[in-house]
């Protein structure tokens, strides 16, 4: 007599994922769902390892904190944006209008 196979294992992973082995192979399930399946699985293994070998060697390109003329920059641009956007408002309100429809 042969021995009885359950149809699906799953191996609870992390938070709300699991991984689910049937007889088409392992897929990876979040909240009950099928997310990615076998082949997908594969790529993205071989995707993590690569991005990992970069990172330890140090040839992956690292970001780096904005030089203060960039921080500058960016926080005038910032501030530009949002007093135009705080006049369009004031207009929009006192004319009573949509402020999408307010332009300058």
């Amino acid at each position: 007599m042969s021995e009885i196979k359950p149809a699906t294992i799953t191996y609870q992973g992390p938070e709300a994922t699991a991984v689910r082995v049937t007889e088409d192979g392992p897929m990876l399930m979040v909240d009950g769902k099928t997310v990615l399946e076998w082949g997908d699985l594969q790529r993205l293994v071989t995707v993590i390892t690569a991005a990992g070998e970069a990172w330890t060697s140090g040839t992956a390109p690292m970001p780096t904190p904005p030089t203060p003329e960039e921080a500058r920059e960016l926080y005038a641009y910032r501030n530009d944006s949002y007093m135009a956007k705080r006049a369009q408002r004031a207009i929009a309100r006192e004319f009573k209008a949509d402020p999408d429809e307010v332009a300058f």
